[in-house]
């Protein structure tokens, strides 16, 4: 009955999968790599994702051209090819509008990742990464199942350098234990997630992120006047459309609660 209800409303188009194009690569291995590195490094310009998401499925290409090299030398290791991967999936899912695909590309990632955190397991990248890309799976597919192995994931990240991608780790925990619903149902802490996004934004003030979501934590934690402080913070900086939105809701519904 839901099902031919949606159709009379008119069943929504699928959203189209994202067709990589990609142009000849060198054959160096440095080359391949330092491809990868600039298209992580890229700022994502708002209207303009689809450049984005082909400079890293370039990056993606040259990652994979390099690993199946047999010639890359000892500083090109497996490791930081398989970290790369990982992260270049991560970052390809942040644009991906079609969920199958977006889903198809976070179980590279996590498979790159879990590859790297074995590779070298006192190293951050792997797990970051690993947790990062299972993350996008779960809240694409609203999977309550993986939570505890993202968290324990982040948490060997944080363990290992909690400073990471900007103090990455930390600002990930928070936001996992403040979106997870409560025990007993999951993990969902919104006290240990304002620990952890105040420790955030004390490493790195300058990440927007950290504050949206230390904002949302306070608002959570029945603290508006903080909230609203961490959000308009965040609304001064760039964020992108989906966060934008996030952080004037909670700035919103925190001047409601006054």
């Amino acid at each position: 009955l839901l099902l031919v209800a949606l159709c009379l409303a008119g069943c929504p188009k699928p959203l189209p999968r994202f067709v990589a194009k990609v142009t000849q690569l060198p054959d160096d291995p440095k080359e391949l790599v330092a491809i990868a590195d600039a298209a992580a490094a890229k700022e994502v310009v708002v209207g303009k994702e689809s450049a984005a998401l082909q400079d890293l499925a370039r990056a993606k290409a040259a990652l994979e051209k390099a690993l199946a090299s047999k010639t890359r030398g000892a500083d090109i290791t497996p490791f930081a090819l398989r970290w790369r991967l990982a992260r270049n999936a991560f970052l390809m899912a942040n644009l991906l509008r079609n969920k199958t695909q977006l889903v198809e590309i976070c179980r590279e990632g996590m498979k790159h990742g879990e590859a790297a955190s074995k590779l070298q397991p006192k190293r951050v990248e792997g797990h970051y990464y690993f947790a990062l890309t299972m993350a996008r799976i779960a809240e694409a597919k609203w999977k309550l199942t993986y939570v505890k192995a993202i968290v324990a994931a982040g948490e060997r990240a944080r363990a290992i350098d909690e400073t990471y991608d900007n103090a990455g780790p930390l600002a990930f925990l928070g936001k996992v234990y403040l979106t997870a619903p409560a025990w007993p149902v999951s993990v969902g802490n919104p006290e240990k997630a304002v620990e952890l996004l105040e420790k955030a934004v004390k490493l790195a003030p300058k990440r927007p992120l950290h504050h949206l979501f230390l904002g949302q934590a306070y608002l959570a934690e029945e603290e508006p006047e903080k909230a609203i402080e961490q959000l308009k913070i965040a609304l001064a900086a760039k964020l992108d459309p989906r966060w934008r939105r996030e952080a004037q809701e909670a700035l919103n519904k925190a001047k409601d609660e006054l």
